[in-house]
């Protein structure tokens, strides 16, 4: 006897919102206590709402990260981490961390140095100051071989990107 709609309603979304942010904080704790609990809370977002590119980027990202932890990038990981972020792109086709995630994986899972910078410069030209984009940028030219195109890129950015530790590791 009501309108029925595929979306959740309005404070279901702001739940979402919440677990999201709440995924993200223990995301950038980077540790593996953290990234669990991150995808805990990203994984309670998909279950409200399946499609919101933001949890399914967060999502994507931390199992980047987590893989990142491990020596050989588990397959699996990988695989879910690019279904989720392809998921997310194609609900929001400019979510950074979708971008990112994309990056990352494109880099580890086939090794596709162009394919890869492209995800990366897109999600930099989105976000200048997001710090995995910036990275990604300057870490696959430099696995590349593009020694002063990383270098350029690395000195080209403003506080307080330049100032963040991976990137003067980075330098």
């Amino acid at each position: 006897i009501g309108e029925v709609s595929a979306q959740p309603p309005p404070y279901m979304a702001s739940l979402v919102e919440q677990y999201c942010a709440a995924g993200a904080e223990f995301r950038s704790a980077a540790s593996p206590a953290a990234m669990l609990a991150s995808i805990n809370l990203y994984e309670r977002a998909l279950t409200i709402d399946g499609t919101n590119a933001q949890a399914l980027a967060g999502s994507a990202m931390t199992r980047v990260l987590m893989a990142d932890f491990q020596y050989d990038r588990p397959k699996g990981l990988l695989e879910l981490a690019k279904a989720q972020a392809e998921a997310a792109l194609g609900v929001d086709p400019q979510c950074v961390d979708a971008l990112n995630a994309m990056s990352k994986i494109t880099l580890d899972y086939s090794w596709d140095f162009p394919g890869a910078l492209e995800f990366a410069q897109r999600a930099f030209a989105l976000d200048p100051n997001d710090r995995i984009a910036a990275f990604m940028r300057s870490w696959i030219l430099t696995l590349w071989g593009r020694f002063d195109e990383a270098l350029a890129f690395t000195e080209s950015l403003g506080e307080p990107t330049a100032s963040m530790n991976i990137i003067r590791t980075g330098r």
